[in-house]
This record gives C-alpha cells, structure tokens and sequence, in this order.
C-alpha cells in the first residue's frame, strides 16, 4: 500500500515538476534559447525590451509570452525572415501572447510566405495580444497560415504590413492559404498594402471564419487588385460582425468574392471606395448571402455598385435584411448593381443612395428579384430608384417612390427615423410571409414576423433598444427605444449574461442578477420612438463591457402578456 501511494505521489510530483515557468534573459539570454530548452507546458515569461531574432516554437506546446505587454515587448526579425515561426504541428496550446513583432522579411521564393508570424504545415497555435507590424512578404505580410490546420488568431493589431509579391491573393494584413482552416477574431486589422486582399485574403480552399474585428484603411497597389479589406477566392468564409471601414481597391473596396459563396452577416460595411464595387463585388460565379449588413457611404468612383456589384454568376446571390444609406455610383447602381446575374434582394431598405443610372438598383442583362423591399428618395437622373437594361426585373410587396408595376407594391412615404420603421409606416405588415429565403431575424436582431405579417423593408418595427455613437468615457451617446406609444420604459443594466436565459413572465431573461440598475426613462413617442442622451461614465474603462435591456409596457395584463422585452444591447468601451 505504501508502495502504490509513493508512486502515486511520485507521479504527480513529476507532473507539476515538468511544468515550469522560464524568464528571459534571467535564466536564458534569448527567447530561442528558452524555448530549446522548455518543454511541453512550461511557461516562458520574458521581460521588457527589444530581442533580435528570429524563433521557431519547434512544435512544442508552450506559451511565450511578454512580462508587459507587447507595448513595450518586442521581437525584430532584422529582415532575416520570419520573425516567428510556427510549422512542426503546433496546437492551441503553443501560444504566442504579447509581443510587438517587427521587421520581418520573406520575399524569396519558394520561402516567401509569412514576414511576421508564418504557421505551416498543420500547425494550429493560438497568436493572441500582439502587435504585428512593418513586416514584409511575397504572401501574408504580417501573418501567413498556409496549410495549417486551425491557427486561432485573436485580439491582435496587424498593421503597417506588406504583401509585396506580383502574384494574385497575396494579403498584406493576414493570408490564409492552400486549405488553411483560421479563426481571426476581434483583431484591429489596419493601413496594410497587398496586391489583393490588403486586410485579409482567404485563397485556394481556405475555411476561414473572420469575426468581430475592425478591418480598415487597407489598400491594394494594382491597377486590377480585388478586395481592400478581404478578398476570398475558392474558399469557404464565414465574414460576421465586423466593422469594414475606409479599405480601398480597384474592385470591392471593403471585400470581393470570388469563385466562393461566403456568408456576410452583420458587418458595418461603410466608407470603402473602389472603381467598381465600393462595398462589396459579387465577383466570377459567386453567390454570397449578404444578410444584415449596414451599407454606408461606399463609392463606386468609375463604374457600378456603390455598396454592392454582382457580376455574372450561375447561381443567385442573396441580399437580404440589409440597410443602404448615402452609398454611391458614378455610373450604374447607387446601392446595388447587377449585371449578367440573377440576385434575390429580400427585405432591403434603399434610401439617399445615388448614381447616373439607377439611384438604388440598376440591373443589365440580369434577372434580379425584389421583394419586400423599401427604395425611397435616392437620387438618379435616369431611374431615381430602380433601372431596368435588357433585364427582367420582378418588383412585388415593396415600397417604391414613384411607384412601379407587381403585386402588392406601394408609393407611400415610409415614415422612417434612424432608418426604422414607425408605427405608423405604411411598409409595417405590408410585405409578403412568402418572400423566398425569409430570415429569421431583422436588420436589428429582432423576430422577422412580429405582428403576424412581415413589415417591408431591414427593420421589423418591434420593441427594440439601440444606440447612436461611440462609447467614450465622459462623453455622451444617444439611446434609443422603439415601441408602442406611450408606454413606460425600465432600462436595465448589468455586468454579465445568463447563459443559457432564463425564461420569465416577460419573456427570455438574459441579464445576469443582481441588476446593476434599473432605471425608469420617458415614455415613448406617438411615433414609437423614445430618445434619451445617456452620459457614459467616466469610470468606465477602455475594453470593458457592459450588457443592458429594456422593458417596454405596462406591467399587467395575462402573464404581462403587454410586456416586451427588448434585444440584448452590448456596449464595449473604446
């Protein structure tokens, strides 16, 4: 018995021996001297300065990570190659977690891949907190996963990186290539340079999911470049939640699309410019389905599509649930432009957009069908909202200004504020419940059948919370709250989530208790809006974040039946 406990003690005794925490220089000179000497699951802490060198996890499942922070942490590659390397099957626990990574340089074929972080040849680590930046390659400036198995990459800042190399697909910020299967998420993805793809480019059977990063001012160099902020070619690409702003190309300013289907979700798609395609360009045999996006002040400064070009594809495109505003074409489609292709556009708002031909949607040698659909004051000398050019247009259960010809369409102002619906818009419980490829949810979130009958255009009007502005400490943002008039408001606050909700009398709870706090706002508008200028505390810090709900009605009636709960609201300060 004794015997068996020793072992026993003996063996876990070993186990947490073997996992040790290694400081550089204090107990190595060098970062690479640490890892050569870790093993699997040590820790390697390494203090503040600058290293010049050039390291290789060598497969080993370890974390290197800076003492404080990648501010003041930072690997120089010294032009010598990648700075950091990661391609002997490295898993989610090799990590790579708070360092400046600089100077990087691989412009030599075939080892040309990679100028800050390269992961190849199944490798999967996790690249987290860094701040990757002027490194230069042929492919993947700043970080390249070529047929790597799953690299995570989050909460990073990649910037001021190049992709210099003449071939296509080549990304200056981060290049997933040759089936690469990658995670970026909630990255600052900024001012990078490629030839394609200057944020991002997904190429040759790439499985890519790209969420909840701010991808901008990313530029591509040529004369015949695609996709500013993300380019995806023969890939499959989930592109959810992100904020693709300011990117510039000669085709799809914020993102092109080629020989792909990708799923484009809830993006904030705004201020990208391109020749054509100044949001997104619906390239050679693409059918996305673009579906809850916001479209704002893209431009399309020679040719079709300010927010969206469709080129010719075999397989329709699906524009549903999205919100255009102020985007522009200098020739054809101010919001969208469709051209030898066949789209179904469900359930879109269209207003203040503008071209020569076509101030909402200008279609050439295309079969386009609309449907539950708002285009209202765009601007156009020929065909002020909608433009037909040897193309079959069909136009049914939409509001069109100045009217036009299908069942169920209207020419009635639809009465909108913040681009939502009042309560009093002709488009609410107007739209058809057989619309082909009805989501589930609107623009906002909210149930897309509210009151039994689809509401025309990206909002269904219901009881929902929003907010207009930044979230800046001291300063002041604009809430708002839609709902039945004259009904009290309690906004509700809290620190966390309730995960999964708990269902209550008002419907699904999800704030976490204790509430922070609760407070009573004015009822709302004859309209159904409620407006209150809400002042951000200055205690609030940068990256925190805060969960709020609102419950609009009277608190009676069968099980409070007359109680609405509104969407979740999660504000992150800046």
């Amino acid at each position: 018995m004794k015997s068996a406990i020793f072992i026993t003690l003996f063996a876990c005794f070993s186990a947490l021996a073997f996992s040790a925490t290694i400081y550089v220089p204090d107990n190595h000179a060098t970062i690479q001297g640490a890892i050569d000497a870790a093993a699997a699951g040590d820790e390697i802490i390494v203090r503040s300065g600058t290293y010049v060198e050039n390291i290789d996890f060598a497969g080993k499942a370890i974390t290197v990570k800076s003492e404080l922070g990648a501010g003041v942490t930072t690997i120089d590659g010294n032009q010598s190659g990648s700075v950091v390397t990661f391609q002997l099957g490295e898993g989610a626990d090799s990590v790579l977690d708070g360092f400046t990574i600089t100077n990087g340089l691989r412009d030599v074929h075939p080892d040309n891949y990679g100028g800050g972080i390269l992961c190849r040849d199944s490798s999967s680590p996790t690249i987290m907190n860094n701040i990757v930046t002027q490194n230069v390659a042929d492919g993947g400036g700043g970080i390249c996963c070529y047929s790597s198995s799953g690299p995570t990459i989050i909460n990073n800042r990649v910037s001021n990186n190049t992709a210099s190399g003449p071939f296509d697909g080549n990304g200056g910020g981060i290049l997933c290539h040759d089936s690469s299967a990658t995670t970026i998420t909630d990255n600052i993805i900024t001012e990078n340079i490629a030839r394609d793809g200057a944020g991002i480019c997904c190429w040759i059977s790439s499985d890519v999911v790209i969420s909840n990063n701010k991808i901008s001012l990313n530029t591509t160099d040529g004369t015949a470049s695609y996709g500013g902020g993300i380019y995806c070619i023969s890939s499959m690409v989930v592109i959810g939640e992100n904020r693709i702003d300011a990117n510039w190309a000669s085709s799809g300013g914020g993102i092109t699309c080629d020989n792909c289907d990708p799923r484009i979700e809830n993006n904030f798609i705004t201020n990208n410019t391109a020749w054509s395609g100044g949001g997104i360009l619906c390239g050679y045999n693409s059918a996305p389905v673009i579906d809850g996006n916001l479209f704002s002040r893209n431009s399309a400064t020679v040719h079709h599509g300010g927010g969206i070009k469709c080129g010719q594809s075999s397989s329709p495109p699906f524009i549903v649930n999205n919100a255009f505003y102020w985007n522009s074409a200098l020739n054809r489609g101010g919001a969208i432009y469709c051209g030898s292709s066949s789209p179904r556009i469900v359930n879109n708002t269209m207003s203040q957009n503008s071209a020569e031909v076509g101030g909402a949607i200008a279609c050439k040698n295309a079969q386009a069908l609309i449907v539950n659909s708002i285009a209202w004051d765009n601007i156009a000398p020929i065909g002020p909202e909608f433009h037909n050019d040897f193309s079959t247009i069909v136009v049914k259960y939409s509001d069109v200004k100045g009217g036009w010809a299908g069942t169920g369409n209207i020419d009635a102002d639809p009465l909108l504020v913040y681009g939502h619906l009042t309560i009093n818009s002709p488009c609410r419980d107007s739209g058809s419940n057989a619309a082909p490829n009805l989501p589930d949810w609107d623009y906002d979130g909210d149930p897309r059948i509210e009151n039994g009958t689809v509401d025309m255009g990206a909002d269904e009007f219901a009881a929902h919370l929003f907010l207009a502005g930044d979230v800046i400490p001291g300063n002041t943002v604009e809430l708002t709250v839609t709902g039945v008039p004259n009904q009290s408001v309690l906004l509700l606050q809290s620190t966390s989530i309730q995960d999964p909700p708990t269902y209550t009398q008002r419907g699904d709870w999800y704030l976490d208790q204790p509430l922070t706090s609760s407070v009573y706002l004015p009822p709302i508008r004859p309209n159904g809006f409620m407006d209150v200028t809400i002042t951000v505390p200055a205690t609030w810090s940068s990256g925190e974040t805060y969960y709020f709900q609102a419950l609009v009605g009277p608190w009676w009636g069968p099980n409070n039946t007359y109680t609405r709960l509104t969407n979740l609201m999660v504000l992150t300060v800046e």
